[in-house]
């Protein structure tokens, strides 16, 4: 560990671990991302189809697994406020997810990870296999992401 406070990799394996994690965090933050921008446009769509009516006519709302009957006029104040928090926290979790992605990107570079295809990842075993010179790569290692 270095003295700034971040936990410094020094083997390979540590090295693609840490990359791969930082990859999966990314990717889990991908997926939240597009599941709030989908119940966004889920609740703005309620909204607009509620918004004309009456505020006493009866309204369902779903709530943890259970139908509850309310009014138009109880539920879309509801909506309204939970669709307004959505338009803040979205752009908060871009933000976070460009830095993590940013922050992926330099350790790649940093270790000079790469990927392979699976056509480079099979022509370096069959080198192995034949006991070619240099063919005894470990394909986990060495800056190379399988």
């Amino acid at each position: 560990m270095n003295f700034n406070g971040d936990a410094e990799a020094t083997d390979p394996s540590s090295i693609i671990q840490t990359f791969q994690n930082l990859q999966g965090e990314c990717q889990q933050m991908t997926t939240k991302l597009q599941e709030l921008e989908m119940e966004l446009s889920e609740h703005e769509l309620v909204i607009q189809q509620l918004t004309p009516l009456e505020p006493s006519r009866k309204a369902y709302r779903l709530l943890g697994g259970v139908l509850m009957e309310r009014t138009v006029g109880e539920v879309l104040p509801v909506l309204s406020e939970f669709a307004s928090k959505l338009r803040t926290y979205i752009p908060q979790l871009d933000v976070a997810l460009a830095k993590k992605q940013k922050q992926t990107r330099e350790w790649r570079d940093k270790y000079n990870i790469r990927a392979q295809s699976a056509k480079e990842i099979e022509a370096l075993q069959q080198k192995s296999a034949a006991g070619a010179p240099g063919g005894a790569t470990d394909l986990s290692a060495g800056g190379v992401l399988a």
